[in-house]
């Protein structure tokens, strides 16, 4: 879970500590939780893009929850695909996802 402010070195801090994780182990699916995260800045969500597709290239998924209202906003209105990315609404539905897609594996 990420808490407090997310600036572009907490990003880059933050993916790698999850490729070491998920690289050293078998790991399927990361839920990267930004609820109460304002509004990132495009290098942030450059970064978070970029977190999730090198989860992908380790072969893990990764889902991102908690995206607020202002955030998607945010995110649209700027023209960031997420067509690729895994989102659900909060760390439940998230949690929900990740145990159904890795027990059908």
């Amino acid at each position: 879970m990420l808490v407090g402010r997310m600036d572009a070195a907490r990003a880059r801090q933050t993916m790698e500590k999850l490729l070491a994780a998920v690289s050293g182990g078998s790991v399927e699916a990361v839920i990267v939780d930004i609820t109460g995260t304002v509004a990132p800045d495009g290098e942030v969500v450059e970064s978070l893009l970029a977190m999730a597709r090198a989860v992908a290239l380790l072969g893990a998924e990764c889902v991102f929850v908690g995206i607020s209202p202002d955030v998607a906003v945010s995110l649209t209105a700027v023209g960031v695909d997420l067509s690729k990315v895994t989102t659900r609404r909060d760390l439940r539905s998230g949690i929900d996802y990740a145990r159904r897609r890795t027990a059908s594996d």
